[in-house]
């Protein structure tokens, strides 16, 4: 009486991790003198951890890009076209642009920096197909352990908005998983937390700052990084946009 007892028992089969498992427990109770209760505790989910299936984290620059376009896709793409905007995301596919429509493309651009500058991946990343117009979104954050949004909070943001549609969702869920989303995201305190800039939206066409379509790459050359400014850059204001959608993201 008066006294408490912890049993600890498991398949014959599992003796081989299961003894040093007791000898955890035991060890951090008598030698180290623990408190029995949250020693054991605590010994069972460390073993719990060391078998469960490990879920890479998303790096910060994955999390800072796919905030804006999350980030478009709720604020600029679905309020114009609806979910159709989901089937035109090909930024988890690895294409050249990160939203195909007939006859608009859309490249975004998420950036932490106190400037509109942005780093292109790939030569090819602001030329304009034939016959289409190329919109640039310059998505501006902050990132903030105080920051109000994180890819999660967008995705629950994007997942009501389609909540008719369960095709979308299911669209939606998959290019996500693509790129490296897992529910243990959410969990493990691994989510970089943002407040917003400010976004602003340009044509890609004139004198925008970018290599000229005609541009070759010297022999021998395989890739090519640059960088862009478009603090100074006209940029067009949301019924524009709006239009351009509607007419040729369709």
């Amino acid at each position: 009486e008066d006294v408490l007892y912890l049993d600890i028992f498991a398949k014959f089969s599992h003796e081989v991790i299961f003894t040093p498992f007791c000898s955890q427990v035991l060890r951090a109770i008598i030698i180290q003198r623990r408190d029995p209760c949250q020693a054991s505790i605590a010994c069972v989910r460390e073993w719990q951890r060391a078998f469960k299936p490990v879920s890479r984290d998303l790096e910060a620059s994955v999390q800072v890009g796919l905030f804006g376009e999350l980030w478009t896709i709720w604020r600029v793409l679905i309020p114009v076209i609806g979910a159709r905007a989901i089937h035109l995301w090909s930024g988890p596919l690895g294409e050249r642009h990160d939203f195909v429509g007939l006859g608009c493309h859309l490249e975004v651009k998420t950036t932490r920096k106190d400037v509109e500058r942005h780093d292109i991946s790939r030569l090819d990343q602001l030329r304009i197909t034939e016959g289409k117009k190329l919109l640039l979104v310059s998505v501006r954050v902050e990132e903030s352990i105080d920051g109000a949004e994180t890819i999660a909070t967008k995705r629950t943001e994007i997942l009501e908005q389609l909540s008719q549609d369960a095709e979308s969702v299911d669209v939606f869920e998959e290019k996500l998983r693509r790129i490296g989303w897992h529910e243990g995201l959410i969990q493990n305190g691994s989510l970089l937390r943002f407040n917003l800039r400010g976004v602003s939206v340009f044509d890609v066409s004139g004198f925008f700052p970018r290599f000229p379509d005609n541009f070759e790459v010297p022999k021998g050359v395989f890739g090519i990084k640059y960088s862009i400014d478009v603090t100074h850059e006209t940029t067009m204001d949301t019924e524009e946009v709006s239009q351009i959608l509607k007419i040729h993201m369709n």
